[in-house]
């Protein structure tokens, strides 16, 4: 008999295609309204290393703050395209979760987590931008197993966006 593998070991890419659709589903499944408050990003003091100004952002959808760091002039990330990404995903202290080289994903189909396909909307192929995600649209109650991030945190991605594309939902 084969001894097993575990899937991580065999895709060293595994963890970063795969984290943020297991974030996704965990932020639908779960919502807490009977714990602790949830923290605020702006009584949230960031670790300089991430570069967080509040008032140098922009306050979107949801309380998502975004700001670029590039401006891109290719194709515009939008809802119903699909879309290819790399990210840093780091939580308010400075400490770096998670990178990921390539992500692809349909945006409004609901794949990822939201703070993050709110947050790269609008951004062109070929731009950077910083997004602070508050927790009610970040990993929620539950983050993956794979990342270690406690439950309800603000999380702060760093994303260039690589590519735009047609894709339907759930072609990805």
């Amino acid at each position: 008999m084969r001894p097993s593998v575990p899937l991580v070991a065999r895709s060293p890419h595994f963890a970063a295609r795969v984290i943020p659709f297991l974030a996704a589903a965990s932020s639908f499944a779960c919502v807490d309204s009977t714990g602790p408050p949830h923290p605020l990003i702006e009584e949230t003091e960031f670790a300089a290393s991430l570069g967080v100004e509040l008032e140098e952002m922009t306050r979107i959808g949801g309380g998502v703050y975004v700001q670029d760091l590039t401006v891109g002039t290719g194709p515009v990330l939008e809802s119903g395209r699909g879309v290819r990404i790399a990210y840093d995903l780091f939580v308010p202290e400075g400490r770096h979760v998670l990178r990921s080289e390539r992500s692809e994903f349909v945006m409004g189909c609901k794949e990822v987590v939201p703070g993050l396909e709110t947050g790269i909307g609008g951004m062109r192929v070929g731009g950077t931008r910083r997004i602070v995600v508050p927790p009610r649209l970040g990993f929620g109650e539950r983050p993956p197993w794979l990342v270690d991030v406690p439950p309800h945190s603000i999380l702060v991605y760093v994303v260039a966006a690589l590519a735009s594309f047609g894709a339907p939902c759930g072609a990805l």
